[in-house]
């Protein structure tokens, strides 16, 4: 996305780590993304002010990137939440700390999709990342059960 202002002569002038001008014509005030991309960029060497073609960089990879493994620790979070809230961790952590089977094998459902998820956090490329935590099935007990083993 290029910022930057328009001159009196349609230069439009935009500031990232460098210098960057573009020369439209002055009815180009309004462009499409598509237009933006098509433009010819033009780099001005400071030192000598000679005009040096330029082409701007892409997007950065590692944003990203890192935006697709936000995406998917959120995927990973939600599908957790919609069978287990913070209420019932504290009952999970009774049950285990009790030795209750029920409660030891949700706390293993729960560590299936968060291990899916390191595995597949490790895998993320520009693109490709798989937010669909379905595989691991819902939760095999519910949190009725888990209370009554419980004894709550």
């Amino acid at each position: 996305m290029l910022y930057g202002l328009y001159n009196e002569i349609g230069i439009f002038i935009s500031y990232h780590n460098d210098l960057t001008i573009t020369v439209l014509p002055q009815n180009s005030i309004a462009l499409t993304p598509e237009q933006w991309e098509d433009r010819i960029y033009l780099r001005v060497d400071i030192t000598t002010g000679s005009i040096i073609p330029y082409t701007p960089p892409g997007p950065d990879t590692a944003i990203i990137v890192a935006q697709k493994i936000n995406a998917l620790w959120q995927a990973a979070h939600d599908y957790e939440y919609q069978y287990i809230n913070g209420s019932a961790f504290a009952l999970l952590t009774l049950g285990v700390l009790q030795g209750k089977p029920k409660c030891i094998v949700v706390t293993a459902w729960l560590t299936s999709i968060w291990t899916l998820y390191y595995q597949r956090k490790a895998a993320v490329t520009v693109d490709s990342v798989d937010v669909d935590f379905s595989v691991c099935g819902g939760i095999p007990y519910s949190i009725q059960e888990l209370m009554y083993e419980v004894g709550v």
